[in-house]
């Protein structure tokens, strides 16, 4: 993933793990829209599902969300590095 302040770019594997857990086909383009593609569907589980199972995956699809903190006090040059391989 790449990522710059709340803009994301999924690679395509990440792409297709998104669809696949959360049934969104549009990529998303800010951490808002990922996480919330991935609450969606977690709480579809919980709420519709609500087997033992569901409840499982729901708490393992959330673990995919992205921070959206720790991005406002840094430089573009702390910011480059942090995101770096």
């Amino acid at each position: 993933m790449l990522r710059c302040k709340d803009q994301i770019r999924l690679t395509l594997q990440e792409l297709e793990v998104f669809r696949r857990d959360t049934g969104v086909m549009t990529p998303p383009a800010t951490v808002q829209e990922y996480n919330q593609g991935i609450q969606d569907r977690a709480d579809h589980l919980r709420q519709t599902v609500a087997t033992p199972e569901a409840i499982f995956l729901a708490e393992l699809i959330e673990a995919d969300k992205v921070s959206v903190t720790g991005y406002e006090n840094h430089t573009q040059e702390e910011e480059f590095y942090h995101d770096a391989p």
